[in-house]
């Protein structure tokens, strides 16, 4: 038989029970909407990006097909690698790859839309075949993503 002071204790872890309950189910509650938010963002796409490469004589004539909008000479990048990896043309914005900076870096931007500030569909690179020969690989990018890594053949 069960006595007044075994009654109380009873009653007492009770209650103490229920409140750890209700606080591991909130908790709980919060980890599942945590997760369901994270998981319906993901990570964001990167922009479709694509080109055509073709060996002219004694360059690369690199045009651009798709191009991720609203982006700036000077915010898109080029980067060469040569056939083993190392890189061969360390990671330069396309504004500074001009006629005049041709020998320095044997890569030129070519503006097929000059009326537009904006890199697009029609601009493009033109590519030194002595600098960079085949094998060698192509990466574009912006600031936060790589848009293109394509062998040169």
């Amino acid at each position: 038989m069960e006595g007044p002071q075994e009654i109380r204790k009873l009653r007492a872890i009770s209650p103490l029970a229920w409140r750890v309950l209700m606080v591991a189910i909130v908790a709980g509650l919060f980890v599942l909407l945590y997760v369901l938010i994270s998981g319906v963002r993901g990570p964001a796409p990167t922009p479709r990006f694509s080109v055509t490469i073709i060996r002219d004589g004694t360059n690369w004539s690199v045009t651009f097909r798709d191009v991720p909008g609203g982006r700036l000479p000077s915010e898109m990048y080029l980067l060469v690698r040569n056939a083993s990896g190392g890189i061969a043309l360390l990671r330069t914005s396309f504004a500074d790859l001009t006629v005049q900076n041709w020998s320095a870096h044997g890569a030129e931007f070519i503006d097929g839309n000059p009326g537009v500030p904006e890199v697009q569909r029609g601009d493009g690179l033109r590519i030194d075949t002595t600098s960079y020969p085949p094998q060698s690989t192509l990466e574009i990018s912006d600031r936060s993503a790589l848009f293109l890594s394509q062998r040169l053949e």
